[in-house]
């Protein structure tokens, strides 16, 4: 794309196209969040599980409890017919404990603030990390804040922001070789562990084969302590939720994954069904890291290795998506590098983004339906990543004109 005559940049890159899309997603997006019901902005019905789970084991109760949390939500005039309980591991609890210390608005408000924060630091980090000049980093904060499943997220006020933020600080701190902290980031991933199981499987192997154990032992200890905090408080938190899972288990949702078709097509009483594609993601995973793990990269490798694991994973939602964020990044730096060849992959993603929005609309009620988005994500990255591959031009070799390594 760039040709140089005594060090000197001859021919730069043609940036409208680029414009004209961040210009449409802004419009699109923006437009979708003013159609949201004012009521989004002090209730969210995901941010009400963690709260009523905080505020429940503060006051000595059971935080897994349906009952308690839906008396829980009366004294403050929660606007849905139906309670909510939480289904993360009691270690989370460890994490999100300070949401119950405040009221509800107070909290819900800080939460929000607090996620639309992670998105821009792990949009703005994974920029840094795919080396593209500083300049325009305001690019990545669009990119991310934009991103459907973010807004979601946001909207919903998920957990998933959290996820990401191990993600990215993991990549980020395997970059600067502090494997202690790359380990604690590590942890976060397991706020839904189930999520990114083949995240934990490359993460096994790249200890085993590099010998990083203050990596493993690091994120274990994270672990240990998140959910000594809750255990303290609670002795028996372990126990019910368990109970929790046996009354209730997460294959009685209708997820947006393949997983849950097939149950749908050789029926829905086989449950063991939605731990197959898992199992084939695992394998797949185990043959590719035994192509690349004499010179493994994790900031190269690992958006692959997300999106398989989420197109293969057991238990899922549509806003669990962000964290694609670093996938994202990674293909529109690649886009980038030459953006007139590249515009097919331009439309593609505009496509998808449009067709989200749509299938956001239609999530309200059919959640199901969403299960197209993480196939396509993938599709088309795949397409990206193998034509990048060809031409030997990953991002970590690019460095433009406006950039000078650190």
């Amino acid at each position: 794309m760039f040709k140089t005559d005594q060090n000197k940049i001859t021919k730069k890159p043609n940036w409208w196209i680029f414009r004209l899309t961040m210009i449409v997603l802004i419009l699109v997006s923006a437009g979708y969040m003013l159609s949201l019901p004012l009521e989004s902005m002090f209730f969210s019905i995901d941010f009400t599980e963690y709260w009523s789970s905080s505020r429940l084991l503060l006051t000595g109760e059971n935080p897994y409890s349906v009952e308690a949390g839906e008396i829980l939500t009366k004294d403050f005039d929660w606007p849905r017919v139906y309670p909510v309980v939480m289904y993360n591991p009691p270690w989370v609890l460890g994490v999100i404990l300070p949401l119950g210390l405040l009221p509800y608005s107070i909290s819900h408000l800080v939460w929000l603030f607090f996620n639309i924060l992670i998105v821009l630091v792990c949009s703005d980090l994974s920029w840094q990390l795919y080396k593209r000049p500083p300049n325009l980093r305001w690019v990545s904060w669009i990119l991310g804040i934009f991103f459907i499943p973010a807004i979601n997220c946001l909207h919903f006020g998920q957990i998933t922001p959290l996820i990401l933020l191990g993600i990215v600080g993991f990549l980020y701190f395997v970059e600067k070789k502090k494997w202690l902290l790359a380990g604690c980031a590590a942890f976060l991933v397991s706020i839904k562990p189930v999520l990114l199981i083949l995240f934990w499987v490359a993460f096994f192997l790249w200890v085993y084969k590099s010998k990083r154990w203050s990596a493993l032992l690091a994120c274990a200890a994270t672990g240990l302590v998140a959910l000594l905090v809750p255990l303290l408080i609670d002795p028996n938190i372990i126990s019910q939720y368990l109970h929790l899972y046996s009354v209730s288990p997460f294959y009685e949702f209708e997820l947006p994954l393949f997983s849950f078709v097939l149950r749908l097509i050789f029926g829905l009483d086989i449950h063991w069904l939605q731990y197959l594609p898992t199992l084939l993601g695992v394998i797949w995973l185990v043959f590719f890291w035994n192509r690349y793990n004499n010179h493994w990269e994790w900031s190269r490798y690992l958006p692959l290795v997300i999106l398989v694991s989420f197109v293969t994973a057991s238990y899922g939602w549509s806003f669990d998506q962000i964290v694609f964020i670093p996938a994202l990044m990674q293909s529109a730096i690649w886009i980038s590098k030459n953006i007139q060849k590249r515009w097919p992959f331009v439309i593609g993603y505009m496509v998808i983004y449009i067709f989200m929005i749509k299938g956001m609309l239609q999530a309200v009620v059919i959640p199901f339906w969403d299960i197209w988005q993480p196939i396509a994500l993938l599709t088309i990255y795949l397409v990206l990543y193998i034509y990048v591959q060809h031409n030997n031009e990953f991002v970590a070799d690019y460095v433009s004109e406006s950039y000078t390594p650190e």
